[in-house]
């Protein structure tokens, strides 16, 4: 049986843990269209360029934010 300071304590880390990989989830979001369609317009990158570099994002989001919700269900 866990003492009530040890539960805290581990109540405290997921929650930041939470709070951090929302934070992470947001910035892979945004980082195609704040980076990704600029340097497409801007640069010589080819198709294959631009998805070497920035067509992971959108699956390595999808993974946080399923985190997010599998740790969120848990902690409510």
């Amino acid at each position: 049986m866990f003492c009530v300071a040890e539960s805290d304590l581990r109540f405290r880390l997921t929650e930041t843990l939470l709070c951090e990989e929302r934070d992470y989830s947001a910035y892979l979001g945004s980082a195609g269209e704040l980076y990704g369609s600029p340097l497409t317009k801007l640069t010589s990158l080819t198709a294959d360029e631009h998805f070497l570099l920035f067509g992971g994002l959108c699956d390595l989001a999808a993974v946080s934010k399923q985190l997010c919700s599998q740790v969120s269900n848990q902690v409510s």
